[in-house]
């Protein structure tokens, strides 16, 4: 997921000309409980998939964590 956001961002002078993608991209790089992290959707309805061990997410931005399971997947703001 790390390698397709860095093709990503390398394909569109766009995204990181906007400041606010570009601080949140910098800061989920630095944040050691990010394994990885992708900007997804287009326009002004995108978010950052952001994945970490299960219970281990400490970010700085409002966020809803979700659950895959064999059931479904299921969500709540945090």
């Amino acid at each position: 997921m790390n390698e397709s956001w860095i093709l990503k961002k390398n394909t569109s002078s766009t995204i990181l000309k906007n400041s606010w993608i570009k601080q949140m991209d910098v800061e989920l790089i630095d944040n050691k409980s990010v394994i990885a992290h992708k900007l997804c959707g287009a326009g002004n309805g995108g978010f950052f998939l952001t994945f970490s061990k299960k219970g281990q997410l400490n970010i700085p931005f409002d966020c809803v964590k979700i659950d895959v399971e064999t059931k479904g997947v299921t969500g709540k703001e945090l």
